[in-house]
């Protein structure tokens, strides 16, 4: 690889991965399309005839009673008459781990029916809105974060960034970004990020018009989240990053001490996703679950966990997906009680195991997802 640096110092955790979707299309803009995608499946399967009718009549009533999405980019309706995105939203709810599709039929992954238990239990708007930040800031760090991460990096300090000038200017950038992490990363991880760089140099024939599929959909992705400012006039679109983006980006990890490199890990979700999006969402007197007496932690725990129950089908003894369950519970209790903790101490609180209110819960973690769950039995 051309031009590598050799950083000496110490890192904070290994980089682990690319987060990097594949194959999203410029016209799916609109996270709050793909939330209606994930709202319409409910836990229903669909064809995609039924689901296409239902997002065509939603967009056209959005048209008329919501301008903010009949001004704005990647609309599935224009008119009253379907437009080309409306099937590149569907296979990005798929890109996204938020669908599952078989042949033509549609249906919620788990952690999407997390999100709509948390989603549709707020009858608070305020606490709606950040159950729905809060999901899709998890998805998008845990599959895209080098993308997310990159995007928000070319505002930093700069206001009012052209979109132009961010295409010519993204391979150069993301470049720098892949042979910083190149340089750390070992054996999987090493060989994804070099295959990337080798893709970027040497197969894009026009790096501008690939990277407008890469910026234009992310930087909208952005302002739904309320971390990228965007403004269109005479007909160029430029970007600037917000307060609360410029929160994320000082509240993300740096790679090692005086280290360029901005990224995260697995480690780092597991040790501190919740205690950044407390602090991304500028939340006053949060209480950190360990410093609560112990029998607090058993109450706000056994509730949660009896909460998460009714996402699954109820039985004498059964299991509950584990990363989806200790989403859930996290998210709860951070939302609804001020309650900062993260994946890695609630493991350890449940590592022996925890019985409330006549129920068992023991933790099954193998690592891999699919094996790993937390079985529940009644006394």
């Amino acid at each position: 690889m051309r031009g590598l640096l050799h950083l000496t110092m110490e890192p904070k955790f290994a980089i682990d991965d690319l987060r990097f979707l594949q194959n999203i299309h410029t016209t799916a803009r609109q996270l709050p399309v793909i939330t209606k995608i994930v709202t319409f499946l409910d836990d229903k399967q669909l064809h995609k005839r039924v689901l296409e009718k239902l997002l065509v009549a939603w967009s056209i009533n959005q048209e008329e009673v919501n301008e903010s999405y009949k001004r704005g980019k990647g609309k599935i309706t224009n008119d009253n008459k379907k437009t080309n995105a409306l099937r590149h939203y569907l296979d990005a709810s798929t890109t996204l781990g938020l669908t599952i599709k078989y042949n033509d039929l549609f249906k919620n992954t788990k952690i999407s029916r997390v999100f709509l238990s948390l989603y549709h239990n707020e009858d608070d708007s305020y606490k709606k809105k950040l159950s729905e930040k809060a999901f899709y800031i998890f998805q998008l760090l845990r599959q895209d974060a080098d993308a997310i991460i990159q995007c928000l990096e070319q505002l930093k300090d700069k206001s009012n960034k052209i979109q132009k000038h961010l295409q010519e200017e993204f391979r150069n950038s993301f470049n720098e970004r892949l042979i910083l992490k190149t340089n750390h990363a070992q054996g999987k991880a090493k060989f994804k990020i070099s295959e990337k760089y080798r893709t970027i140099n040497f197969i894009w024939k026009k790096p501008e018009k690939y990277a407008e599929h890469i910026i234009a959909p992310r930087y909208e992705w952005l302002s739904n989240l309320e971390l990228v400012r965007i403004s269109r006039q005479d007909r160029k679109t430029s970007y600037s990053c917000s307060h609360t983006g410029e929160l994320f980006l000082d509240n993300l990890p740096s790679f090692a001490e005086n280290s360029r490199l901005i990224d995260i890990s697995d480690e780092w979700i597991n040790n501190s996703f919740f205690s950044f999006l407390s602090k991304v969402f500028e939340m006053e007197n949060t209480k950190a679950f360990e410093d609560l007496p112990q029998i607090d932690q058993e109450k706000e725990l056994g509730v949660s966990l009896n909460g998460a129950l009714k996402i699954n089908q109820s039985s004498m003894a059964f299991k509950m997906p584990l990363s989806e369950t200790l989403f859930y519970i996290c998210t709860h209790l951070l939302l609804n009680k001020k309650i900062i903790l993260n994946f890695s101490t609630l493991k350890e609180t449940m590592k022996n195991d925890f019985s409330f209110e006549g129920n068992h819960f023991l933790i099954r973690d193998t690592g891999r997802p699919s094996e790993s769950y937390i079985t529940v039995t009644k006394r």
